[in-house]
């Protein structure tokens, strides 16, 4: 018995908008009721990059089906392609039919092989789609947002991959949502501008700047909750206008002029992972919703970080240290705070440290476990391989430190 087929079509249709076009397409050949059903899939999924693929069998093959959909609401439609399966007059193509369309979410991943032209330009009618809810542009597809630009829907842009972004086509791009709300750019920059992220319904940013040379990035986004910001260009300036409702935020810059206002922008955080080379400490700031913090011991001055943030974030529950480069360095990098932090004394509950090592780090482990009060959970894993004898000594050293808190339990 045909199971399959006894199911109703709007089963049956959502079941067809999980597969790639071509194997949808090839259900047709079932049964006359199949024949048609395949029609009205919501979804399109054209892949060239699974196996060679002749080109202009590959672009037939997209006209026809794309053309011959019927569904009431192009809920979806993604193109993974190449140069050697698609021409750049084909895919812009698409995409105005795919507008025609009404489309509500669009990806495009377009690479390029050899040595053609590395930008792909996209048709003027999209940056007028009043539709659109989805963008998702990767690798060699140009962004160049028209002055009468109005995305009224879209709520969520990627810009993925080696996009061709100048500061001036982006700002224009992002003025003409007003209603985005999730902003995920992870670029090679190009341009010695500044690139500035100004959108007042923004509750979401990523931007990862992989190696780029760019003039910096300004934020102004006083809706936003989360941030996942990873800047590695060290001549870079990163600048925090407005971010007053930051709930969590995952920070890594490297820039040799940190922002003044980096750490003072996060004063609303619940959650926090912060991995800098330097970083200036305001002397104004209280952490008071800061309840998990993930530090990296990057930099020389690692110390004075966790130092300031342990005096800063009153009600913190759980503090995380991770290794990821440290100089040897002088003993005496750590320095004491005056007096025991609130959190140390009232609220700290878990603690956690991967790859500790070295004499300056276990004077630290040592400074936390002992006036922990309230600690529950420690965890101290020492970097590199150990054998049994060499276990037993870390074992036995671990357990001559001095605990502040009676129901400390540690968790190897």
């Amino acid at each position: 018995m045909d199971m399959i087929s006894e199911l109703p079509d709007d089963l049956l249709l959502r079941i067809l908008s999980l597969l790639p076009t071509k194997g949808v397409a090839a259900t047709m050949v079932l049964s006359k009721r199949w024949r048609s059903l395949w029609t009205m899939v919501p979804r399109l999924e054209y892949d060239s990059l699974r196996g060679d693929t002749e080109q202009i069998a590959f672009t037939e093959f997209v006209y026809r089906s794309l053309l011959s959909n019927k569904a009431p609401v192009l809920q979806s439609l993604r193109f993974c392609i190449d140069s050697r399966s698609t021409r750049a007059k084909h895919l812009r193509r698409w995409v105005e039919i795919a507008v025609e369309r009404r489309v509500r979410e669009l990806d495009i991943l377009y690479k390029i092989i050899g040595y053609e032209k590395s930008i792909i330009p996209l048709p003027s009618s999209l940056y007028t789609c009043g539709t659109l809810e989805t963008l998702i542009l990767r690798e060699c597809v140009l962004v160049d947002a028209l002055p009468q630009s109005c995305f009224p829907s879209l709520k969520t842009i990627r810009l993925i991959g080696a996009c061709n972004l100048d500061p001036e086509c982006f700002y224009a791009l992002l003025s003409s949502c007003p209603v985005l709300e999730d902003l995920v750019v992870e670029l090679y920059f190009k341009w010695e501008k500044t690139y500035t992220i100004a959108v007042p319904s923004l509750q979401r940013l990523s931007t990862h700047n992989i190696c780029g040379i760019y003039g910096g990035l300004v934020i102004n986004a006083p809706s936003l909750k989360y941030l996942n910001i990873v800047d590695r260009d060290i001549s870079g300036s990163l600048v925090v206008e407005n971010m007053p409702k930051v709930v969590e935020a995952i920070v890594r810059v490297f820039a040799a002029v940190p922002s003044p206002k980096l750490l003072g922008s996060l004063a609303s955080v619940r959650r926090l992972s912060l991995d800098v080379e330097c970083v200036l400490l305001p002397k104004d700031i209280v952490f008071h919703q800061l309840v998990h913090l993930e530090l990296y011991t990057r930099g020389k001055d690692w110390c004075d970080v966790l130092a300031y943030m342990l005096e800063r974030s009153p009600n913190l529950r759980v503090l995380e240290i991770k290794n990821d480069w440290c100089d040897a360095g002088p003993r005496d990098w750590w320095k004491q705070p005056n007096h025991v932090p609130r959190c140390l004394l009232s609220s700290l509950e878990t603690f956690r440290w991967k790859n500790c090592r070295g004499y300056l780090e276990k004077e630290v482990a040592e400074y936390i476990l002992t006036n922990a009060t309230c600690l529950k959970m420690a965890s101290v894993q020492q970097k590199g391989y150990f054998d049994l004898e060499e276990q037993q000594l870390i074992l036995q050293d671990r357990a001559s430190m001095a605990r502040g808190s009676t129901s400390l339990v540690f968790d190897d």
